[in-house]
């Protein structure tokens, strides 16, 4: 019983403080997934278009998630000489790139040959292909790479408070 009360005394007494850094754990989680998506996403349709630099792509961003989170966050706290928020959204944005470009690159390549004709055939352009029929076939497996990253950012997130970034850490 005295645990209880003492748990409920403290989070009554630092309500305001669980909340700022509710916020600011949700605030670095969100920046971290948009940005992600959008520069992974660009980094795999890119990489789908030219073969050649799909392996340096997917080479960089495996490496990429082998660093130890906290030595990735770290390493961008040297970078940008200072601690913050910056070097934070850098290394969470590095560690969430390899599931999305993933998996928009395997959605993008599961088109059957069938469906692209059937677009070709009726005169959609490289763009609008893309645009009208890739992208919405690949969007569920897109999703699934960013269902990842979320709860891998949601988890290092919590290391960024080491670096001063704020957070639930």
């Amino acid at each position: 019983m005295e645990s209880d009360h003492s748990i409920a005394t403290f989070l009554a007494d630092n309500q305001a403080a669980l909340l700022a850094r509710t916020a600011e754990h949700l605030m670095l989680t969100g920046v971290t997934i948009i940005s992600a998506f959008v520069i992974g996403v660009t980094l795999a349709i890119i990489a789908y278009r030219y073969a050649a630099l799909r392996t340096p792509l997917l080479a960089f961003t495996g490496i990429l998630q082998t660093i130890p989170g906290i030595a990735l966050l770290v390493m961008a706290m040297t970078l940008f000489d200072h601690i913050g928020s910056a070097p934070a959204l850098l290394a969470l944005i590095l560690y969430a790139l390899l599931p999305i470009m993933q998996n928009t690159l395997v959605g993008l390549s599961t088109l059957s040959h069938a469906l692209s004709e059937v677009a070709r055939g009726i005169g959609l352009t490289a763009f609008q292909h893309l645009r009208y029929v890739r992208l919405p076939i690949a969007a569920p497996i897109i999703m699934a790479g960013v269902r990842i990253a979320a709860v891998q950012t949601v988890g290092l997130a919590t290391l960024a408070a080491f670096v001063g970034a704020g957070g639930l850490g």
